[in-house]
């Protein structure tokens, strides 16, 4: 039963990452985007954040698609909050004066927050993922980060 799961789950994200993957975020855009993000547009921080992300056009920049993610998903934004996990777990080691592990454990975190806010499909399987690697002090890490996520600014992210 739990390969099934595990299957059909693969097959899910496999095809609704495709249809993402496939969502033009055209640098064109950006300056409309931008002035509706500083006014605190969460859709507008979402998509000005995919327009940098990812190597979608030219001009990426991962440190500003994480800042303006971020932005979105502390708003509630549930694809934001969702984005932000799986770009922290794909970040490298070089990027940011940050462990591995501190990537790792911020992905759970924005994970586990779009599934307890939203019931993201895909969040829930990569937290699922994770957690089975977490040991009893990772875990500790993780509820006290948890515990100030609301708080927690998003200039971290920033270069």
């Amino acid at each position: 039963m739990r390969i099934k799961f595990l299957m059909l789950g693969g097959c899910v994200a496999l095809l609704l990452g495709s249809a993402q993957a496939s969502e033009n975020y055209p640098v064109e855009l950006r300056g409309e985007w931008l002035a509706a993000a500083e006014q605190g547009d969460a859709e507008a921080q979402f998509k000005l954040g995919k327009s940098y992300c990812c190597g979608y056009a030219a001009g990426y920049d991962t440190s500003k698609a994480l800042y303006w993610m971020c932005k979105a998903g502390k708003q509630g934004h549930i694809d934001a909050i969702y984005e932000m996990g799986r770009q922290l777990e794909a970040v490298t080691v070089d990027y940011l004066p940050f462990t591995e592990q501190h990537f790792i454990l911020e992905a759970y975190v924005w994970y586990r927050q779009a599934v307890d806010l939203g019931g993201h499909p895909l969040a829930q399987l990569y937290s699922r993922k994770l957690e089975n690697s977490f040991s009893a002090g990772q875990m500790k890490i993780i509820e006290a980060r948890q515990s100030a996520w609301s708080e927690s600014g998003c200039d971290e992210y920033t270069d």
